[in-house]
């Protein structure tokens, strides 16, 4: 492979997740890898934070507390790029990947997405270390994966 198709991997370090690499770049070699798709994000469902009312003049029909949003997704923090991805970018301390030449990226019909279906936790807020350790301290941290 030469140096101009070279991929690269970049993660985000405040999550938790159940995650293999084979799946993204196998998703990112059959749909994006065609020369002009430079970035494969990981999309997830975020966990809800609030309970979700769904309602019709004034009455509401429906109530759920804190559903698993099942449509919108997020950045869920492992993406794929290739070498030029890095051309989007600037040596200005205040280039900030995710705004500016991600949305620039985004915009030129470049990123694509591998919709990860499985265990996903930010871990980006005092609230949810203590989600989290709850989690653990209830026997349900999905990202324990040892005996």
């Amino acid at each position: 492979m030469n140096k101009i198709n070279k991929i690269f991997k970049l993660l985000f370090t405040s999550l938790l997740i159940i995650y293999l690499y084979q799946p993204l770049m196998a998703h990112h070699s059959a749909v994006a890898f065609d020369k002009t798709k430079t970035v494969t994000i990981s999309g997830v469902h975020p966990p809800a934070r609030f309970g979700e009312l769904l309602e019709k003049d004034g009455k509401v029909n429906v109530f759920q507390e804190k559903p698993q949003t099942s449509q919108g997704m997020i950045n869920g923090g492992f993406m794929v790029f290739k070498r030029g991805m890095l051309d989007y970018l600037t040596e200005d301390e205040d280039c900030d990947f995710e705004v500016g030449p991600l949305e620039e990226i985004a915009k030129a019909g470049e990123v694509m997405v591998y919709r990860h279906e499985g265990s996903w936790e930010c871990m980006d807020h005092g609230r949810d270390i203590a989600h989290l350790n709850k989690l653990w301290k209830n026997s349900q941290a999905f990202w324990k994966v040892w005996d």
